[in-house]
């Protein structure tokens, strides 16, 4: 996944107008990028079908709760001079224990699209 998550960042960033440096010390912005996922729980209530029993209407809520797993990406752009974080981005993305290998890197794509599609093109004036 980390490959994954390194090459659509490079060529999402390669389309603002941004090269990547072979040497670190000559590049001007470091990108940073860290994933997790966490336990979420959704609960969903509806009123439940009213009825008439022992002389009294009845009714009341029905609840429906579920539990999924949520991922996150967050991506850090770092001003390498000056050492200070200059832009940060994340999404967020309600994940399936099934998901095969070719949707689980269209998924990277979409996301990490997603948070960068804020970030500021290169300025080529």
């Amino acid at each position: 996944m980390e490959q994954s998550i390194r090459e659509a960042v490079d060529w999402r960033l390669l389309q603002k107008g941004y090269a990547k440096r072979t040497n670190p010390e000559s590049a001007d912005l470091v990108v940073s990028f860290s994933v997790g996922a966490r336990e979420r729980i959704q609960v969903t209530s509806s009123p439940a079908r009213a009825g008439y029993r022992y002389g009294a209407y009845t009714g009341g809520w029905h609840s429906d709760v579920r539990s999924y797993t949520e991922g996150i990406l967050s991506i850090d752009v770092f001003d390498r001079q000056a050492k200070q974080a200059v832009w940060h981005g994340w999404a967020t993305k309600r994940l399936s224990r099934t998901m095969d290998q070719e949707r689980r890197t269209a998924l990277i794509k979409e996301a990490v699209d997603a948070v960068l599609e804020s970030f500021p093109a290169q300025n080529t004036q």
